[in-house]
């Protein structure tokens, strides 16, 4: 506790650019795939007003108004926001219609709220547990389950943003080869497809963990018609050679890691959206098309995974053939066939 309190605080002193929660507070703009993730606001509580006065279920001393606003401007199928501090705070949030919420169980100690936000105005509270008493904290807004006090924060080395830069088509809304819309709950699970990685364009310019070569034109476009805790898409049958891009609706790239053998991309809470997925080819522009078979599953490796490729029994679409890689609309093979609609699940 000691060693947290003083990383707190050495944190609250020198975090530049960092939003404090001074008088009328600006409020802070958020659509779903905001970057950087978490936003991180300071403050301090200050006040003697008890919380219960505005809502009875809620503990803690106030000021006379809220130490945050955030202004949500699309929905969010989950929303998380915790305090950390040296000293115990209280956490509650307005939202329209005078909805208060304060009864979420702390995590790893710290106060926090979470679940699904509709668009609106939320004001947020932070409170003391002593009247009058002014302890400095830090806000954590995210959208990531794997946000959390001791995690801190998601991979900075993740790429946000361009791509279209690069020649990439970001606003393609057929993919070269099979795409798909999924619902949560959607069965059989895992839905499965095959395409041939490779390209010309060399995605290891976004920076992070990105790499590999990729036609500008995405291999799938996947949309997901309802938000999903957790997601996974995971290719196989092409080990160690093949590589994986998944750009967000709110632009954020995710890639597989160098060090997959088998490359995939998995977040907890996807919002529902377009998602763009290149399949790339570690080989080099020159190098030829893989086969490859891509999995999409909501079922979690601590569940029991699910397998995918030529080791899971069942029937699947057959790969592009080799006479097309670039796998045109004339190609017989399904994946091949970007006219045709994508699979509504």
């Amino acid at each position: 506790m000691i060693r947290r309190a003083a990383w707190l605080l050495l944190a609250l002193a020198l975090a530049p650019g960092a939003a404090r929660a001074q008088g009328a507070p600006e409020p802070v703009a958020l659509a779903s795939g905001y970057a950087p993730d978490p936003v991180r606001l300071e403050g301090r509580t200050a006040g003697a007003r008890p919380l219960n006065a505005l809502a009875p279920s809620c503990r803690g001393y106030v000021g006379e108004g809220p130490n945050h606003v955030l202004q949500l401007d699309t929905r969010f199928g989950f929303l998380r926001l915790f305090v950390v501090a040296p000293r115990d705070v209280t956490l509650a949030v307005r939202g329209p219609g005078d909805r208060w919420r304060c009864s979420g169980r702390p995590l790893e100690g710290a106060p926090r709220e979470q679940g699904g936000f509709e668009p609106g105005r939320y004001e947020v509270w932070v409170g003391s547990l002593e009247r009058g008493t002014e302890v400095a904290y830090e806000l954590n807004v995210t959208e990531f389950q794997s946000v959390t006090p001791l995690t801190g924060q998601l991979d900075e080395a993740a790429p946000v943003g361009g791509g279209a830069e690069l020649g990439l088509d970001v606003r393609a809304e057929q993919g070269r080869y099979r795409d798909r819309r999924l619902r949560r709950g959607f069965l059989p699970d895992p839905r499965e497809d095959g395409g041939r990685s490779g390209g010309e364009l060399d995605v290891g310019l976004l920076g992070g963990e990105c790499e590999g070569h990729v036609s500008p034109r995405p291999s799938h476009v996947l949309t997901l018609r309802s938000d999903f805790d957790y997601f996974r898409i995971q290719l196989a049958d092409a080990t160690g050679r093949a590589s994986l891009v998944v750009r967000t609706p709110g632009g954020r790239y995710f890639c597989s890691s160098p060090d997959a053998e088998d490359a995939f991309v998995d977040q907890d809470a996807w919002p529902q959206g377009t998602y763009h997925v290149w399949v790339g080819n570690r080989g080099g522009a020159e190098a030829d098309r893989l086969a490859y078979r891509i999995c999409y599953t909501e079922v979690r490796p601590a569940e029991g995974g699910v397998s995918c490729g030529s080791g899971r029994d069942g029937e699947r679409a057959s790969a592009p053939s080799e006479d097309a890689p670039d796998a045109e609309p004339e190609s017989a093979s399904p994946e091949a066939r970007p006219d045709l609609p994508p699979a509504d699940e």
